[in-house]
């Protein structure tokens, strides 16, 4: 059974996390976002997350490279709701779904 309530819609942008605290901790997990609706998205990222982490996650179309206000693009505060490992060739991802928290 569905258990969704917004329609999703199928995209495909990179996208950099990095978990939202006082304290910087200087690690960014790169990802693609897969889908995406009104209250979340969909995302393959390189590492594996827990439920409830709030990660700040700035999208801009390319790799990470040169500061945040070099690359520009859209942020958001988004909560961790699940991670899974999928296969994916030879590289471990996770597929990691994400509920927005606020969006700029």
């Amino acid at each position: 059974m569905e258990r969704r309530t917004k329609p999703r819609r199928a995209v495909r942008a990179f996208i950099i996390c990095e978990p939202f605290s006082s304290l910087k901790s200087g690690t960014a997990i790169e990802g693609h976002i897969k889908n995406c609706c009104l209250a979340g998205f969909c995302a393959e990222l390189k590492e594996h997350l827990q439920s409830g982490t709030v990660l700040m996650v700035r999208m801009d179309g390319k790799p990470a490279s040169g500061s945040a206000n070099e690359r520009g693009g859209s942020m958001a505060l988004a909560e961790v709701r699940w991670s899974k490992r999928v296969a994916v060739e030879e590289d471990a991802r996770y597929g990691t779904g994400l509920r927005y928290l606020r969006a700029y």
